[in-house]
């Protein structure tokens, strides 16, 4: 039986994948999951009631936690039986620094706007981390992503401006629109390779990036995705999806060195047109091509070496 003198703090509906369960959370109120034998809210056969499970601090149901019934506290460790964590439980908490959570929770979100939370521990086996879900917690510094995360939703970490160490241990093969837009702390940023999409906005505004390395697997970077970098110089970049001009729009003309990622084939047209300032460009012996006008305008650059395996150059 839930111990009625605890009160969640956050409502949380979850149906499950048929509709025919769904569970609610309301502050003030117990909570119970309503289930119906039939399909959909309106069955003429009758509703049956069960509370979840609560251990002290957390109700849980179905691998989710609901609530919790801690008013207070500053540190959260999440149970391990958790398989997915959301619902706005923590949004807007202003006492929690640090919250740690199970090996396989999946974290659809929760923690945003809490402004006093500096310490995020991840279990390691997470594949997904939610939009929202870190939005504007100002104070979170030092932030690892697990390998087996493989996707960041839309906005997760906006205005996270405290964060000077971004570390990803593997490839997030999809980073959503604005997910660390105005991470105006960090200074470098390496991304591994297995990406393949960066969505739109995503790093907009982090203005005193110095260094970004970006994977050859990318496939798509959303408009916009590096607008706003005022301090960059250097960076590593494929060269077969944008050019300059459309990845780094603010800056494209101050960079000064650029590394070209090793199995990259392809320059394309256009790629360096307008690079002002670049004084040194690495390219890989594995390019064969070379697009029209790839190094236009780039006045800086007092040599170029191409590799012997170069097969065709586009009109200067």
């Amino acid at each position: 039986m839930v111990e009625r003198g605890y009160r969640p703090r956050k409502m949380a509906i979850v149906p499950d994948s048929s509709w025919n369960s769904v569970t609610y959370a309301q502050k003030g109120h117990t909570y119970f999951t309503v289930m119906s034998r039939g399909k959909g809210g309106h069955s003429s056969r009758p509703w049956t009631f069960k509370e979840p499970r609560f251990d002290g601090d957390w109700w849980i149901e179905n691998g989710w936690v609901l609530g919790c019934a801690r008013e207070t506290g500053t540190s959260f460790v999440l149970p391990e039986e958790l398989t997915k964590f959301g619902g706005g439980t923590f949004d807007g908490n202003e006492e929690i620094e640090e919250v740690t959570f199970g090996e396989d929770t999946e974290v659809a979100g929760g923690f945003s706007n809490c402004p006093e939370l500096q310490i995020v521990n991840f279990g390691g086996s997470e594949r997904r981390i939610g939009a929202y879900a870190f939005w504007g917690d100002t104070y979170l510094d030092d932030v690892t992503i697990p390998a087996s995360v493989e996707e960041i939703g839309k906005e997760a970490f906006l205005n996270c401006s405290y964060i000077q160490d971004l570390a990803f241990e593997g490839g997030v093969r999809d980073i959503g629109a604005g997910a660390f837009s105005n991470c105006a702390s960090l200074i470098s940023l390496e991304l591994k390779d297995g990406g393949k999409r960066i969505g739109e906005n995503a790093f907009y505004g982090c203005w005193r990036l110095m260094s970004v390395k970006l994977p050859l697997s990318l496939e798509q970077i959303g408009d916009n995705a590096f607008k706003g970098l005022k301090n960059l110089t250097g960076v590593t970049v494929p060269t077969h999806v944008k050019t300059m001009k459309e990845i780094f729009p603010d800056r494209y003309s101050s960079i000064k060195t650029v590394v070209i990622p090793e199995g990259e084939t392809d320059i394309i047209d256009g790629m360096f047109d307008g690079c002002s300032s670049l004084t040194s460009v690495i390219i890989p012996n594995s390019v064969t091509n070379v697009g029209a006008r790839a190094f236009g305008g780039c006045s800086s650059l007092a040599e170029l070496g191409l590799p012997d395996g170069v097969r065709r150059i586009g009109a200067s």
